[in-house]
């Protein structure tokens, strides 16, 4: 066994032990983040369903199944060269301190195979609103972009 393949087994070890904590709805491709992730790592997964076409993943992070993403899924929109920025508490949470708490992570990323709304290979930067239900974050929708 060569040097190529223990450093291939210890890659494969490694992200395997990465992912221990990680459960994914059984059709995904993606891993879906730990219960106990924070609003951004539940972005983070969310871009990466996205731009894998991951469906089964959009849908299980998203609050009541469905959501503004799976068109992007639907029809292969990617965000490319995406970056988790600044995480704020939404309005939309402060203006009723008796709702549900919702937070809005901005991501910055190029749009392809994108609708009108958007410019196709134009930086841009979107507030990705996460809302607390039952322990966990979803996604709620997509804020001011």
């Amino acid at each position: 066994m060569g040097p190529r393949v223990r450093a291939a087994g210890l890659a494969v070890t490694v992200a395997a032990a990465l992912c221990a904590s990680c459960s994914s709805p059984s059709g995904s491709v993606v891993a879906s983040p730990a219960p106990d992730a924070d609003p951004a790592q539940v972005v983070q997964a969310l871009v990466d369903a996205v731009n894998a076409g991951d469906a089964e993943l959009v849908r299980d992070l998203s609050e009541g199944g469905s959501s503004q993403l799976d068109w992007w899924v639907e029809h292969g929109a990617t965000m490319r060269d995406a970056r988790i920025g600044a995480v704020y508490e939404d309005p939309e949470s402060q203006a009723d301190p008796s709702g549900p708490e919702i937070v809005a992570v901005v991501v910055d990323f190029v749009p392809w195979g994108v609708d009108a709304s958007m410019q196709e290979g134009v930086e841009t930067s979107w507030a990705f609103q996460v809302v607390r239900q039952g322990g966990r974050w979803l996604f709620h929708g997509a804020g001011v972009g």
